[in-house]
């Protein structure tokens, strides 16, 4: 069945675009459904699975936006989150802007689980991510931002900080980061 998986689940992704809302929602609690049985072994989909579903909750209709809620809910407690990492920030930077706020705080709901496992993702795909969004001029963009990299900062401690993380990261979003976390009064460096 794992090769039959991802025709199928790139199937029923294409009718979260159906111009019918019937079909969208229909297609959403199939993916549900899908999500919670494959689980796992959709992790080679994650990248479209998460990319489709992030559109979904940009939609105009609530219906339609809470059960695609639903299934990222039902996506982030199934898969891997070293895998979901980089798919969650690729929407969070490239998808549809109105859904940018609930992806950050689903974001947060799984950062310190996938840094516990592979640490230097966090510094690969989120922390740019999150740096570039300090520009952010939507407000609860802005504050869903600055929560994440304050809760981060708050579980890290200095490895957020520390020069041979930060140094990884390009210099505009250095400068980003540690203007962030100063004004706070957080400890920022070396001691």
């Amino acid at each position: 069945m794992g090769g039959k998986l991802i025709p199928m689940t790139d199937h029923i992704l294409a009718r979260l675009g159906d111009g019918n809302s019937k079909i969208v929602l229909q297609a959403l609690k199939i993916l549900g459904d899908v999500v919670k049985l494959y689980s796992s072994k959709l992790e080679p989909s994650a990248p479209s699975l998460v990319a489709g579903v992030s559109q979904s909750i940009a939609a105009a209709l609530s219906s339609i936006r809470q059960a695609a809620e639903a299934v990222m809910a039902a996506i982030v407690a199934c898969l891997d989150p070293v895998v979901l990492l980089q798919p969650v920030c690729s929407a969070i930077e490239y998808g549809n802007p109105r859904s940018r706020s609930y992806m950050l705080h689903t974001l947060q709901g799984f950062i310190l689980r996938a840094h516990r496992s592979k640490p230097q993702l966090l510094f690969k795909f989120a922390i740019p991510v999150l740096c570039k969004l300090l520009e952010e001029h939507k407000g609860e963009v802005k504050t869903a931002t600055t929560q994440l990299l304050s809760h981060l900062h708050a579980s890290l401690g200095d490895e957020l900080t520390e020069p041979s993380s930060v140094s990884k990261l390009p210099d505009s979003a250095q400068v980003r980061l540690l203007a962030l976390l100063r004004p706070q009064g957080l400890h920022v460096g070396p001691s």
